[in-house]
């Protein structure tokens, strides 16, 4: 049962595991731009090129340019894992993954780090590294310096993903 839920995110039709968009759009009244510039300095400053911003289920709204030019073979399986950390793993601080993970095209055999870091409740932020920075170094210091002056923003702009469900069963 604890595989159910991947197995159907795989499935889906157009949005399922190599077939669905790399980012989809951002939510209203978001500043797009700067979040892009923001993203880019934070990937910066862990060491990486490749990182990305998701909402609500996982989906991700916006990438470093090197994560958006990743193969579908490879992309496929991150946006399999890039549904947020539980809230309040943490406390009151962002809730955190650290998952290994091998890329079928661009590392068959060294396995990269994919670092989930959950910034507010439907906000959180993905990197691909090598072995450092340490999460303990993203969480104290990179994500409060880089993060923390727009939480309040983020929050305010998060929104859950709409279920992918036909209107009329919503209702």
């Amino acid at each position: 049962q604890g595989c159910f839920s991947l197995i159907d995110a795989l499935l889906k039709p157009k949005e399922g595991w190599g077939l669905g968009p790399p980012c989809c759009p951002l939510p209203p009244a978001t500043p797009r731009d700067a979040l892009q510039e923001r993203l880019q300095r934070f990937a910066g400053a862990a060491q990486t090129d490749l990182g990305c911003v998701f909402w609500g289920g996982g989906a991700a709204v916006l990438g470093t340019p090197r994560w958006g030019a990743l193969p579908a073979a490879d992309s496929a399986p991150l946006r399999a894992l890039l549904p947020p950390p539980p809230g309040g793993a943490l406390g009151a601080g962002p809730a955190a993954r650290d998952v290994p993970v091998f890329l079928p095209n661009s590392s068959p055999k060294v396995p990269h780090r994919l670092l989930l870091l959950r910034l507010v409740p439907g906000v959180g932020v993905a990197l691909l590294c090598g072995p450092r920075p340490s999460l303990q170094h993203l969480l104290t210091q990179l994500v409060p310096q880089f993060w923390g002056p727009v939480l309040e923003q983020l929050r305010g702009c998060a929104r859950p993903c709409a279920p992918p469900l036909p209107p009329e069963v919503l209702g």
